[in-house]
């Protein structure tokens, strides 16, 4: 796919479209391309070059997470490897799944993207994609430059709650996908305090976070 040289912040979903759980990154994804410089597209394979794309600030990539590959995917037989895409020098890159910012997968794909491994961010442990769409939420309502900030608080709401994901999952089974019956449950049982301003995003938009069974 041709991506527009007036592109400032590209996503790339790497997902199956038939697994519930993504459906809200689908979603917000389609809002935020109303937004000025904004594009996502979902990966088909090859090889993407966007060193020409000089005015693009940061590609987020998002997908399932191997534990010992620099990889995104939809954990079938399409992924997006390290050396597929190409950016611009003072580009950033986001990866939005799990495992990837282990050190060795971050050389990897500051290697493969051929930028500093400054600019490459990404989170070492598992990830849940409820809070992927609540990163993309907040994107949403404070614009796409704020994205440092808001992965900061998505690395950071990952880090306080992954001991709880099998808790977080059950409940939410439990309220049948309702997110607000799920987070005022999961509120009552741990402390929530210090990811709370993440979080809440999810009480504005409650309909991207509903039935996303399997997640």
């Amino acid at each position: 796919m041709k991506i527009a040289y007036a592109t400032r912040y590209l996503l790339i979903s790497c997902h199956n479209p038939e697994e519930p759980q993504f459906r809200g990154i689908r979603e917000v994804a389609g809002r935020l391309e109303r937004t000025k410089g904004f594009c996502h597209f979902t990966w088909t394979g090859g090889k993407q070059d966007l060193r020409r794309r000089r005015v693009l600030n940061w590609l987020l990539i998002s997908g399932h997470g191997s534990a010992d590959l620099a990889r995104l995917g939809n954990n079938q037989t399409l992924f997006i490897n390290h050396q597929d895409i190409q950016l611009p020098p003072r580009a950033a890159l986001y990866l939005l799944g799990c495992y990837q910012g282990r050190s060795k997968l971050k050389k990897k794909w500051a290697q493969g993207n051929s930028i500093p491994e400054s600019r490459v961010h990404g989170c070492p442990f598992e990830t849940e994609s409820a809070l992927s769409t609540c990163l993309l939420l907040q994107l949403l309502k404070h614009g796409p430059q704020t994205i440092d900030y808001w992965y900061r608080e998505w690395l950071k709401a990952n880090r306080q709650l992954m001991p709880h994901f099998p808790l977080l999952r059950r409940l939410y089974s439990l309220s049948a996908g309702d997110p607000l019956l799920t987070f005022n449950m999961l509120k009552g049982l741990i402390d929530l305090d210090p990811v709370i301003d993440f979080l809440k995003i999810a009480l504005e938009y409650p309909q991207a976070l509903s039935e996303l069974h399997g997640s």
